[in-house]
């Protein structure tokens, strides 16, 4: 796929690897995340849940969508799998009869991405998979099978209601129909796509480029940033103009996966002898150094998957009229806004999730109260209160003139 790198299986990271480590900034998101954990008072069943066998956590699940290799089932139990590449691999259950991405390939190291994000609420997540590369490189211009599995899937994800979608790929020449289906999805649906890995040698690779076109169109083209939130120009194409360039972590991130790695055993079998017989394979962990606009589209997806997760606890609905909506592209956009107001390198809005936390302990100072001594349930009220300010007047963030105003589509 055209916009998907990494250094290859097992291999080590670049020479040039950050300042930080890229741990480091998932340590941060760490922090953020821990206020946005539900309560043990949040997971408790009413009389109503009780009797319908629900769970509270059910209605918070954000529901996400990726159109890509395919998965190993293991890194995520409750994936409702479709294949489009080879039809007669679907169950009627939701999953496949065979591995696909055997090698861990880039449709599971996109979801391994968001388990590494995600570890205390991936379970919380309905996760959809759509199958529609054999391969991780196309040429610049798919073909018309490639192009049909794609606006299959596209129908396919839309009729599951996802609350967001990755399309972590994209192709140097547009293609109508697939432009056509992705105009074609909900306004309450976040499009997370794929900016291009092509280190300002080529524009904005389609069909991130249709935010140029038409800023009212559905896709949120991601860039990406080193691990110390700067734009990475090794990666980065050139940025758009007047438009949201966000950018966040895309380099040097360390994965690791288990997979399945042929078995040599060369001083017991005779090379003949291996021939004639099934290659013996065995699971090993294999890390993994990932870089590319792929890889940062998935992590701005699970971001936005986690506070959605938060804008469905019961803390965040006892205001009537004061809901927070996260499902929509300016809304969501504001809020990834506030994280980049003081981030921005050569017109990139590199998102900094810890700057929410930062904002929210500097009110709280202001106020005279001590972030410290706060009661869980305190912090989450107030991080509640700072979103829904964020939301209730997005032009607060949007009109600063690094971000170009639109209204609301």
């Amino acid at each position: 796929m055209a916009t998907s790198t990494s250094v290859g299986e097992g291999s080590s990271a670049s020479s040039e690897r950050s300042i930080y480590d890229s741990n480091g900034w998932f340590g941060i998101l760490s922090d953020l995340t821990k206020v946005f954990a539900p309560s043990s008072q949040d997971k408790k069943r009413t009389p109503q849940q009780r009797e319908r066998g629900e769970e509270p956590r059910d209605s918070w699940k954000a529901k996400i969508a990726i159109i890509d290799t395919g998965i190993l089932p293991k890194y995520h139990p409750n994936v409702i799998f479709k294949d489009f590449v080879d039809p007669s691999n679907d169950k009627s259950d939701g999953t496949h009869e065979r591995d696909v991405d055997a090698k861990g390939g880039h449709g599971t190291r996109i979801v391994a991405l968001l388990q590494k994000m995600l570890p205390d609420v991936l379970n919380d997540i309905h996760l959809y998979v759509a199958r529609t590369f054999e391969r991780r490189r196309y040429d610049d211009k798919p073909d018309d099978i490639l192009v049909t599995r794609i606006v299959d899937a596209i129908e396919w994800v839309k009729s599951q209601n996802v609350d967001i979608i990755i399309m972590a790929w994209g192709f140097t020449y547009e293609e109508p129909r697939i432009r056509d289906a992705i105009n074609g999805i909900s306004r309450n649906t976040l499009v997370y796509v794929a900016a291009g890995n092509d280190s300002g040698h080529e524009p904005v690779q389609f069909p991130a480029r249709m935010e140029l076109d038409d800023i009212c169109s559905p896709v949120i083209p991601i860039f990406s940033t080193t691990s110390y939130n700067k734009n990475a120009t090794r990666i980065n194409p050139p940025r758009m103009n007047n438009r949201p360039n966000f950018a966040i972590l895309g380099e040097n991130i360390d994965i690791v996966l288990t997979i399945k790695v042929p078995v040599t055993d060369k001083d017991t079998k005779k090379e003949e002898t291996k021939k004639e017989e099934p290659e013996e394979e065995v699971e090993k962990p294999i890390s993994h150094t990932l870089n590319g606009t792929s890889y940062s589209t998935a992590i701005a997806a699970g971001l936005a998957a986690y506070l959605i997760h938060f804008s469905r606890q019961p803390i965040c609905r006892r205001q009537p009229g004061r809901e927070l909506n996260l499902c929509h592209k300016e809304t969501m956009g504001a809020v990834f806004a506030e994280m980049a107001l003081r981030y921005v390198d050569q017109g990139y809005l590199c998102i900094s999730p810890g700057h929410l936390l930062r904002i929210c302990k500097d009110k709280c100072y202001k106020k005279g109260d001590s972030w410290d001594q706060l009661l869980r349930e305190q912090r989450k009220a107030k991080m509640r209160d700072m979103l829904i300010a964020i939301v209730e007047d997005p032009r607060t963030v949007l009109d600063k003139d690094f971000y170009f105003t639109c209204s609301i589509c």
